[in-house]
Parts: structure tokens; sequence; C-alpha cells
């Protein structure tokens, strides 16, 4: 993987981040591929096209609190166009009047075209919840 790819992806996944976290999700929508899909932790549910991926993440903002976020050390796999990160977290947010807190994995799938890296596909491996 050349250092301008992986500069590239490191950028967009802190892009990503900054971008939900501050309540900006008409930024999120350069990040991800017009077909992108987002698949809910578990495996569970399905949303499909740009437009419902940033809708999702406008729903989670509107409907939670997040009182803290930390990444990790991303890992990066690269093969040309195509290239998979894993992005361990841990979040702590308040729903519905219940506070969780979670550690886990966000997974993207990116790909490059016409130069830039673009989210296709998501989940989150959600390794441990506790609720507080």
């Amino acid at each position: 993987m050349t250092s301008e790819h992986l500069g590239s992806i490191r950028t967009l996944v802190e892009r990503l981040n900054q971008a939900w976290l501050a309540g900006r999700y008409d930024d999120l929508e350069p990040l991800f591929h017009p077909t992108a899909v987002l698949v809910g932790p578990g495996f569970t549910g399905r949303v499909e096209g740009r437009a419902a991926c940033v809708q999702s993440y406008r729903d989670f903002g509107a409907a939670a609190k997040v009182e803290a976020f930390e990444i990790g050390d991303l890992m990066i796999e690269e093969w040309g166009a195509a290239a998979v990160v894993s992005c361990p977290f841990a979040i702590t947010y308040q729903l519905n009047d219940v506070r969780y807190e979670e550690r886990g994995r966000d997974l993207l799938v990116l790909v490059n075209e016409d130069g830039a890296w673009r989210i296709a596909w998501r989940t989150l491996l959600v390794e441990s919840t506790a609720r507080a």
C-alpha cells in the first residue's frame, strides 16, 4: 500500500467520525459511494444508497446523545481500487433514557474511483455492550 493511499484512507475515516460526531451530516455525503450499503450490528437490517446511509447517521444523532467516543489504531488492507478498514472503537451514549457503553469495530469496505476513496459497505461488530 502506498503511503499516499494510506493517508487518504485515514483522512476519510477521520472525516467520517468528525462529521457525525459534530452533527455535520451533509459532510458525510461525499464520503459514501452512491450505491453504498450499511448493515446493522449482528448483520441485521440493511440500508442501501448514499442518501439512506447518511440518513441513518442523522437518525442516530437525533435519537442518541454521545457522551464519549474513541477510536484505536486502524487496520487497513488494500487491493488496488478496494480496501478494508477495521476501526476499533469505544462509545458511551444515551438512547431512550438508557446509557450504553460499547466496544467493537467499525468495518468499512472502500472503493477508489476517479482517485477518491469512498465507503461502499459498512457494519459494526459490537464486542461488548453494557447498560449503565
